[in-house]
This record gives structure tokens, C-alpha cells and sequence, in this order.
């Protein structure tokens, strides 16, 4: 029988900050959001727009929306999800096996099957273990910095689509 490897993980807000902002900017939509408020940037560096005052003030927007609206957006968002779900505020027992990853708080525990890991993705900061595009495991490495290369071994070996990325 393999060995299976347990880690406790609570979820802070700075760590859900992380993966909204990861999930946010991480694919073709977050590098375009990002490109339009740098074009709004150049723009008004170069003075387009200078003496029409809706002009700018559309500029001025466009440039902050994804560089200073956003972020400030997803902050409050993971502040609200951090406090108010029951979910984390308790911490989170994962336990990586042959069946999948077995997920315990208090008396509550869940296993989810390997077959339903559809990706992994690890930053610096986390491994993310993906369930569908927007549902996955948040799994800050400082919580369980011991385990960190038991828990990618065994999300290696298990995960069905093979689809780690570092």
C-alpha cells in the first residue's frame, strides 16, 4: 500500500488574495484586461485626450480599472469569503492517497477522486489543485513547508490528466 501524506491548511485572506488574483491575470483575458489599461496609460502619458474632459476622465479609468480597481476588488472579495464562509475558518485536513485526496474539517470530510482533478498549477506561493475552471484547492506551501515535495510527488503520480505545472 503507498504511503499517503496529511497536511493541515487554513486558508488566510492574503492566500485567497493570491489565487483570485492568479486565477484573474493568469490567462489570455487578464494579459488583455492588463494590455488595455497600459494602452490607456501610453495614451495619456503621450496627452491624448488633453482638454476634453470626458476623454481623460475615460482614459483615467481605463487605466486604473484592471491595474488599481481590480486588485482592490478582489481584496475585499477575498476578505469577505475569508471571514464569512464557515468553510475557512476552521482549518482543513488534506490527506493524499491512492483514492484521491480526502479532504476533513471537524466531523465533515469529503474524498474527491483522482478522475476529478482536472489541473495543477503551482505558483510560489500555493499549489493549486483544480476541479473545474473555477472551483480547486488552495494549498498555501508555508502552512506544510515539510511536505511540500510529498504532497507534488503524490499529486504527480495520481493526478489522471498528468497535468502538473510548476
Amino acid at each position: 500500500m503507498e504511503q499517503e501524506v496529511t497536511i493541515q491548511v487554513k486558508v488566510t485572506v492574503m492566500d485567497m488574495y493570491s489565487f483570485l488574483m492568479h486565477h484573474s491575470y493568469s490567462g489570455i483575458q487578464g494579459i488583455l484586461n492588463l494590455f488595455i489599461s497600459g494602452g490607456a496609460i501610453v495614451l495619456l502619458l503621450c496627452g491624448v485626450g488633453k482638454g476634453n474632459t470626458l476623454a481623460m476622465t475615460a482614459l483615467v479609468l481605463a487605466a486604473a480599472l484592471f491595474t488599481v480597481i481590480n486588485p482592490i476588488n478582489l481584496l475585499l472579495k477575498s476578505i469577505k469569503q475569508v471571514v464569512l464562509l464557515p468553510t475557512f475558518r476552521k482549518p482543513l485536513s488534506y490527506t493524499f492517497g491512492e483514492e484521491g485526496i480526502l479532504v476533513r474539517q471537524e466531523e465533515a470530510e469529503m474524498l474527491t477522486g483522482w478522475n476529478e482533478v482536472v489541473r495543477v498549477v503551482e505558483n510560489r506561493r500555493s499549489i493549486l489543485v483544480y476541479m473545474s475552471a473555477v472551483r480547486a484547492y488552495i494549498l498555501p506551501k508555508k502552512q506544510y513547508a515539510e511536505q511540500v515535495d510529498a504532497v507534488k510527488k503524490q499529486l504527480k503520480k495520481y493526478s489522471s490528466y498528468g497535468s502538473y505545472s510548476a
